[in-house]
């Protein structure tokens, strides 16, 4: 992701967050040296990250429960999968307009990471803020819906007992 984003230089500024299982290599290291534009951050709190997030013009992230928490504070996002059952929602995600889709990262990433980044200076992220939030606003009515049945059935259950 770093070697396509650095050929851009109308990005200023790049942070990678990284886990406590993050393996760093020489390359990867070599690039951080080599581009002031980089900053490295690992294991950082939970505050951090949501500050780091809403600090962000642009994430780059699979369409996993990160792309949900994005979506809850509005960012851009570039999304797509690694394994299969990431594929439905990143496609779904694509068609409602709330991420700019790359399909399976497995294959022809940079490829595809460079020609959605080309749209990024083109697009009005505003409009896909706003299908994020409408998403997000059934998906948060839907959680509290199912954690409402949960609890109802766990007090029938409870005077079942």
């Amino acid at each position: 992701t770093l070697k396509v984003l650095l050929k851009y230089p109308q990005f200023n500024k790049f942070v990678v967050v990284t886990g406590k299982s993050f393996k760093s290599t020489k390359s990867f290291e070599k690039l951080i040296k080599k581009d002031n534009r980089i900053n490295h951050q690992s294991s950082i709190s939970e505050k951090e990250m949501l500050n780091k997030i809403l600090d962000a013009a642009l994430e780059i992230v699979p369409s996993s429960t990160i792309l949900l928490e994005l979506f809850t504070v509005g960012v851009p996002v570039i999304t797509g999968y690694y394994i299969e059952n990431q594929r439905e929602a990143s496609l779904f995600f694509g068609h409602q307009k709330t991420a700019l889709v790359l399909g399976n990262m497995n294959f022809n990433y940079q490829k595809k990471l460079s020609k959605q980044l080309n749209k990024v200076f083109k697009i009005d992220f505003n409009d896909m803020i706003r299908e994020q939030k409408e998403i997000m606003k059934y998906t948060n009515t839907n959680f509290i819906n199912i954690f409402r049945e949960v609890n109802s059935l766990a007090n029938v259950l409870v005077h079942e007992l």
